[in-house]
């Protein structure tokens, strides 16, 4: 069963839901350095350091998956 994104802190969830959106406007993936680039831009004010740390934790529970450099949603 698939932890919910309600244990996340509100700057991984905003960080997850940029993703997900930019994913599904190019074909659902997207490079991992534009990944790290469309999270800070979320107006978190997160570096470059928080917002790879975000794409590590989501990778870390299920919820993203990275193939050749690049992120993917996982489905639900």
């Amino acid at each position: 069963m698939w932890e919910s994104k309600r244990s996340f802190p509100a700057w991984i969830e905003n960080a997850y839901d940029a993703v997900e959106k930019r994913s599904s406007e190019r074909e659902y993936s997207l490079p991992r350095e534009e990944a790290v680039l469309v999270i800070q831009a979320t107006g978190d004010d997160l570096t470059e350091y928080e917002a790879t740390h975000a794409i590590e934790h989501l990778l870390s529970r299920g919820w993203i998956y990275e193939v050749d450099g690049e992120i993917r949603i996982t489905e639900r």
